[in-house]
């Protein structure tokens, strides 16, 4: 916890040095982010997409947070502008599909972790979650193909999932 309180110290001298510098405040972000103090890590980087709205990393980051406290919708929103920055990025496309998945809108879930899936073809949860997207669209032989590749991967809820729904 030291170092933490340290580095937000140091993250406040270096924005009372050059209030400019969006790395900063994303970085600062990230603290706050960590240490739970979500209102603090929205205004962070919210003020680093003021200073360089070119960045997909703080629009990530905000849709991280909101899909955590479950406003999919937003995460929807940053996700996408994430995504129109750099659109090879599995970690927005699979936050972006997991807040679809919240909103029971499957097709674009699925749609979102087949980008997942494409860009990073180990990327276990992608194949889990992607198996629930395609159960409640009806697809489950391919839900079951799904998280039998998740689990070949490590996925432990996959397993559970297989034998709940493919057995």
């Amino acid at each position: 916890m030291k170092d933490l309180t340290r580095a937000k110290t140091d993250y406040n001298k270096a924005i009372e040095i050059n209030p400019n510098l969006e790395e900063t405040y994303i970085n600062r972000g990230v603290l706050y982010y960590d240490l739970k103090e979500l209102s603090k890590a929205i205004k962070d980087f919210k003020k680093a997409i003021e200073i360089n709205p070119y960045l997909a990393e703080p629009y990530y980051n905000l849709g991280s947070i909101y899909l955590d406290e479950e406003e999919y919708s937003e995460a929807i929103i940053y996700c996408t502008k994430a995504i129109e920055i750099n659109p090879n990025d599995d970690a927005t496309y699979m936050t972006r599909a997991d807040a679809y998945l919240g909103i029971k809108v499957y097709s674009k879930a699925k749609m979102d972790y087949n980008m997942t899936i494409k860009i990073n073809p180990k990327y276990a949860r992608a194949y889990c979650n992607r198996g629930v997207a395609n159960y409640y669209l009806g697809f489950k032989i391919s839900a079951c193909e799904d998280w039998r590749k998740a689990i070949s991967l490590g996925n432990a809820k996959a397993e559970e999932l297989l034998d709940d729904y493919c057995n």
